[in-house]
């Protein structure tokens, strides 16, 4: 839940900017211009990394209304699949 909610921050409350990063290879032999698609706050994001805190997000909000439920009614939902691709 914590993480679901750190990056809920950082998709809400962040500006969000489109460009090109540099991004030097790892054996050292030069790099390349990699497009991302926001950079928040000291982070660079790419699509991935944007779908991957949405499906947080989602998979947090299955849990909390299953444990709202639980809490409610006193009986337990099917558990929620996850959805995070990794």
């Amino acid at each position: 839940m914590a993480e679901a909610i750190e990056r809920r921050n950082r998709l809400v409350h962040s500006t969000v900017e489109i460009g090109e990063v540099w991004r030097e290879y790892a054996d050292g032999s030069g790099g390349e211009w990699v497009h991302v698609i926001t950079a928040m706050g000291e982070d660079d994001c790419d699509e991935h990394d944007l779908r991957s805190d949405l499906a947080l997000q989602q998979q947090a909000t299955c849990e909390a209304v299953r444990l709202l439920y639980f809490l409610t009614f006193g009986q337990r939902l099917d558990p929620v699949p996850d959805q995070r691709r990794e």
